[in-house]
């Protein structure tokens, strides 16, 4: 009698662990699904916040290039070159100008305007908008955005500050480059960027 309940016993006892060690391949199983999920997650991320990064820098710096050039043509001869000298930038001109062409999925809207010496954008993203400000200098023959940040530490990881720079550094420099003029002076005025420019060496 004994000996009928140990064998029943002992195959209870392999029962129970056939379905622990059933259950432990389960999660290993379901663990490694989540674990390769997650890889998968934030190899995505870090790809493609950089994409999305450069994407507005270089949207944002064609928009600001493509206006800087038709504000310049405006004011040199019909024919003529661009001459050395002082030129004005509206920046109302600029606004008008990304308001109507900025198209990036993973930006609402992109306002550029002035305050207090400084070159003020506003972003907006998922019904919230960051502030970024930096000042406009010559340097080395090229307008450089100094002192450039943000409002928000979160915003400033997603959209770096200096990224903005670089677009507002590239719209403004490509375009002089093109024609053989270097930058020396910027002034901010209001809403207008006043450049003194000089044939490059």
């Amino acid at each position: 009698m004994s000996g009928g309940r140990a064998r029943r016993s002992g195959a209870v006892n392999g029962k129970d662990h056939g379905q622990l060690m059933m259950r432990r391949g389960c999660l290993w199983i379901v663990g490694g699904a989540l674990g390769l999920l997650l890889l998968c997650c934030a190899l995505g991320w870090f790809v493609a916040i950089p994409n999305v990064r450069n994407n507005i820098r270089n949207e944002l710096a064609d928009q600001l290039s493509t206006n800087v050039a038709t504000q310049i043509a405006a004011q040199i001869p019909a024919g003529q070159q661009i001459p050395t000298g002082q030129f004005t930038i509206s920046i109302a001109d600029v606004e008008n100008q990304i308001r109507r062409n900025f198209d990036q999925a993973s930006i609402d809207a992109v306002a550029i305007s002035t305050a207090n010496g400084e070159i003020v954008l506003d972003v907006d993203s998922g019904n919230q908008t960051v502030q970024y400000r930096g000042v406009p200098i010559a340097q080395d023959g090229r307008l450089v955005m100094t002192d450039m940040h943000g409002d928000s530490d979160i915003a400033n990881f997603v959209l770096p500050p200096d990224k903005l720079g670089d677009a507002i550094e590239r719209g403004v420099n490509d375009y002089f480059a093109t024609q053989n003029v270097r930058i020396d002076d910027i002034q901010l005025t209001g809403d207008e960027l006043i450049v003194q420019t000089s044939e490059a060496p």
